[in-house]
C-alpha cells in the first residue's frame, strides 16, 4: 500500500524521490543516511503514524526560524525546531520532540541526524540535549502532531508487528538517551558557532 501511495505522489509532485529498502536494523542510522541524501534546508524525521494537526504548520515554522535567528543575530543555519505531539508515553515534563526538524546544515556538520546507535527509541531525546547544549532550540510546539499509536495508552500496548520488532531491539541494546555522551558532539557545533558568527 505504500508503494503504490507513493508511486502516485511521485506521479503528482515530480521532486518526491521514492526509495525502498529492507527494514534497517537502527531507524536512527536509516534517518541519518536519507537526511545526508537530503537537498533541503530542514530534516524532519517522521513516522507513518503521524498526522498533522495544526494548519499551516510549515509557514509558522520557517517563520520561527527566521525570528530566532533575528532575534539571536545568527549567522549560521544550525537549528533545532522543537514541535509537540500527542505521545502519552513520553515522561512528563519531557524536553525534546518525538519529531524534531534538524537543519540540514546541523546534520551535515555533525553526520548525523540522530545517533546511529540508538535503534530507534531514545535518539530524539539525546539530540535534543546537544542542540539545547549550544542553546539552538526553536520553539515551535504551537505546531502539533498526533502521533496516533501513542496517543493513548491502549494504542502504546498494542504495537503493531514493526514497532514490536524495534522495541525489542533496543530492549536488546539499551542506551539511556539521558546520559549517553554528547560532549564531543557539542564542541564540533560550538567551535562552528562561534566561526560562522565572529564575523
Amino acid at each position: 500500500e505504500t508503494q503504490e501511495a507513493a508511486k502516485e505522489l511521485q506521479e503528482k509532485y515530480s521532486n518526491i524521490e521514492l526509495i525502498i529498502k529492507e527494514r534497517p536494523e537502527s531507524l536512527c542510522a536509516s534517518w541519518t543516511e536519507l537526511a545526508l541524501q537530503s537537498v533541503g534546508r530542514f530534516c524532519w524525521a517522521m513516522n507513518d503514524d503521524v498526522q498533522f494537526l495544526t494548519r499551516g504548520y510549515d509557514k509558522k515554522i520557517l517563520d520561527k526560524a527566521a525570528e530566532f535567528k533575528a532575534a539571536n543575530s545568527v549567522k549560521d543555519d544550525i537549528l533545532y525546531c522543537w514541535v509537540s505531539d500527542t505521545s502519552c508515553d513520553k515522561p512528563e515534563g519531557s524536553k525534546y520532540a518525538s519529531f524534531p526538524i534538524i537543519s540540514l546544515e546541523a546534520v551535515q556538520l555533525l553526520g548525523k541526524l540522530f545517533e546511529p546507535r540508538f535503534v530507534s527509541l531514545g535518539g530524539d531525546a539525546h539530540i535534543f540535549r546537544i542542540y539545547e547544549s549550544v542553546g539552538r532550540i526553536v520553539d515551535c510546539q504551537e505546531v502539533l502532531l498526533d502521533h496516533f499509536f501513542h496517543s493513548t495508552i491502549t494504542a502504546v500496548l498494542s504495537p503493531d508487528r514493526t514497532a514490536a520488532e524495534y522495541r525489542e531491539k533496543c530492549y536488546r541494546n539499551p542506551l539511556d538517551p539521558l546520559s549517553f555522551p554528547i560532549d564531543e558532539d557539542v564542541e564540533l557545533l560550538k567551535k562552528y558557532i562561534e566561526e560562522k558568527n565572529a564575523n
